[in-house]
């Protein structure tokens, strides 16, 4: 069930059909202007249903006040599982409403407070909560402002929290300070697998950190460090951590400042690693092909199956070069340049350009862009990257997947 702007007399009815509701499990309520009398009425029908299981009010102005009165509702529901309340007002006060439904809901297990100017005291009140958490498993907490102090807060919680498993940071200006301390805790931490820090200003320093951490953990198989200045000094860090890391199997670099000095030292030291599947390091400072010859040709580790490359300086001949080394592996790899698709719009004959949500979001200042998308091709929607062109009225997509196959 998804409305639009239905304020707070929509929301009057939506809460009478609620309270004897036995069959809708999920309710999508963004962008509908839910305010303080929407948001208690909402509530008031919540304390009187037992089979809600997901429940989004993004892009709401929800604040304190409106935060209280669904907290109350939530702390002791029976069934809701997905909580979803991004791109708000919240702030640190409201936040501590919503803290306090971690300390007592025993069902919860997602929860995304995502786009919400929460400060290093809302960061407090969430760790608080986490100490005694035992079933939610993923937080998202980008596009807001933590600071490394309330990244402290989060890794003295981790400290005692054992359910975690999907922690979502990117954007908080964290800092190579808020990232020595989630580093120490992941070196032991026995359930986190997924972490986002993109853009945190984390460097190389914070990435020695990280390193570190990762020569000795077993459970982290994914991390994003996109845009954060790190060079090819942190890639020297990672590679030689990842000569005896054994879980990690993503790590994402992107538009980061890392040269052939740096891809180099993951040339040398991946041959020992046999479980990193997902390398990507779009929109470095890449040009030698050679050095990226040499990672794709390592005979003991034919367990990388995606490469990503774009946005680098390497040529249209180094592009087919690459291209040749790849079909001579014994595995497949997946190899994306700048130069290894040529996709076409048919309305215009525009080159489709390589879009991840983010950047289809920061293109909405074009009548016909979208963050979601349905590919032409195989017909599948998704939050996905796209191969793009927002001429149209509904967009052109097209999957990486499918766009694979027509190289």
């Amino acid at each position: 069930m998804e409305m639009k702007h239905i304020g707070y007399k929509g929301a009057k009815y939506i809460s009478f059909d609620l309270q004897d509701n036995t069959t809708l499990t999920q309710l999508h309520l963004n962008d509908c202007n839910i305010g303080e009398q929407a948001a208690k009425y909402l509530a008031d029908a919540l304390n009187n249903n037992k089979i809600l299981i997901k429940l989004t009010l993004e892009h709401n102005p929800l604040g304190s006040k409106e935060a209280q009165y669904l907290a109350k509702a939530f702390q002791h529901h029976p069934t809701l599982t997905f909580l979803y309340l991004g791109h708000n007002q919240l702030k640190d006060e409201a936040v501590q409403c919503i803290a306090h439904i971690l300390e007592t809901n025993t069902i919860l297990t997602e929860l995304s407070l995502n786009n919400n100017d929460i400060r290093e005291q809302g960061a407090k009140y969430l760790a608080d909560a986490l100490n005694n958490n035992k079933t939610l498993t993923k937080l998202t907490l980008e596009n807001n402002h933590i600071g490394s102090k309330g990244a402290q807060y989060l890794a003295d919680a981790l400290n005692i929290n054992k359910t975690l498993n999907i922690l979502t940071l990117k954007n908080n200006h964290i800092g190579s300070n808020g990232v020595e301390y989630l580093a120490e805790v992941l070196q032991r931490h026995p359930t986190v697998t997924f972490l986002e820090l993109q853009n945190n200003q984390i460097e190389n320093e914070g990435v020695q950190y990280l390193a570190h951490a990762l020569e000795t953990n077993q459970v982290l198989t994914s991390l994003r460090l996109d845009e954060n200045h790190i060079g090819d000094q942190g890639a020297q860090y990672l590679a030689h951590a990842l000569e005896t890391n054994r879980t990690l199997t993503k790590l994402n670099l992107q538009k980061n400042q890392i040269g052939d000095q740096g891809v180099k030292h993951f040339a040398n030291k991946l041959e020992n690693n046999m479980t990193l599947k997902y390398l990507e390091l779009n929109n470095n400072k890449i040009s030698d092909w050679k050095i990226i010859a040499a990672i794709i040709d390592t005979r003991a580790n034919q367990t990388l199956c995606k490469l990503k490359l774009r946005g680098n300086q390497i040529t249209a001949i180094g592009a087919n070069h690459l291209a040749d080394v790849r079909k001579n592996r014994t595995t497949p790899i997946q190899l994306d340049l700048d130069d290894a698709v040529d996709l076409r719009c048919p309305h215009d004959g525009h080159r489709l350009r390589l879009c991840d949500k983010d950047s289809r979001q920061k293109m909405w200042s074009y009548p016909y862009a979208t963050i979601r998308f349905t590919c032409i091709i195989c017909k599948e929607t998704s939050y996905d990257s796209s191969w793009h062109c927002s001429c149209s009225e509904n967009g052109y997509d097209i999957c990486e997947e499918c766009a694979s196959k027509q190289k």
